[in-house]
């Protein structure tokens, strides 16, 4: 895989950790209709599983061990005990996913990228015909 291939990875890479860096209300409103701390877990969990396991990927060692970390995290949040984490309520008022968002705004600077994409008005939901 050359460069050229990888940079439109990376960029949905740094896009699911945007989301993850999101305020609660913003993700909602992001993923109105769908379970946004589920499609949040979904994104991030796919990317950073291509970033970690693409031999054409170069992270740091800081860089890999913290995006190992998040996803973590998340997976140790995961499962029927853990339900109450799943829910909108949860996203906005649970200290859980304010780990999460602090993390995800950690790797975004580890990478030097915004915390925030101000040119993407909205983050397209690949094949769930979510409209931006």
């Amino acid at each position: 895989m050359s460069e050229t291939t990888t940079d439109p990875y990376m960029r949905l890479l740094r896009s699911a950790l945007q989301q993850a860096a999101m305020p609660a209300e913003r993700l909602i409103t992001r993923f109105e209709g769908f379970d946004a701390s589920y499609e949040l877990a979904s994104d991030f969990g796919n990317w950073c599983s291509w970033a970690l396991d693409s031999d054409d990927v170069k992270l740091t060692d800081q860089q890999r061990s913290r995006i190992a970390a998040l996803d973590a995290r998340l997976e140790q949040m995961s499962g029927e005990h853990n339900a109450e984490l799943w829910t909108d309520d949860a996203l906005r008022s649970r200290p859980e996913w304010e780990n999460v968002r602090r993390d995800a705004r950690e790797i975004l600077e580890l990478f030097q990228w915004p915390i925030e994409d101000e040119d993407d008005p909205g983050i397209e939901v690949v094949g769930r015909g979510r409209k931006p």
